[in-house]
């Protein structure tokens, strides 16, 4: 899995490239990367509005798996500083995320809430 040049791009609200990423950029880029087809809840379904995206799982085509079968190409969603916040499993112990200061490799154990997701081909 090749992530190394997303490390450090900056975080900007709805970010799709390399100027700018936010979580789900950061999670659509992985999966694309990794052959994984995800639509893009913000532009792909413009009726999707941000304040639903946390309950928008049919509409991704994900399917929730309890934590002991999650690993690397899974989704993680989670809370983070307060908020609804998801990243890309680059294994079972860690993630790649979008963050205020941008995107980096976190451990998964210091999130609250997870849930996992496996990306339905």
């Amino acid at each position: 899995m090749t992530y190394a040049d997303l490390i450090g791009v900056p975080f900007k609200d709805n970010g799709r490239d390399s100027s700018g990423m936010d979580c789900y950029g950061v999670v659509l880029e992985m999966c694309r990367r990794n052959g994984q087809h995800l639509p893009d809840l913000v532009y792909e379904n413009a009726h999707v509005t941000i304040d639903r995206l946390g309950n928008c799982v049919a509409e991704t085509g994900l399917k929730e798996i309890p934590e002991s079968q999650a690993g690397a190409g899974n989704i993680m969603q989670c809370n983070y500083n307060g908020e609804l916040h998801v990243g890309y499993m680059l294994d079972k112990n860690r993630m790649i995320h979008a963050t205020a200061s941008g995107v980096r490799v976190t451990l998964c154990r210091v999130f609250r809430q997870r849930k996992y997701f496996e990306v339905q081909k």
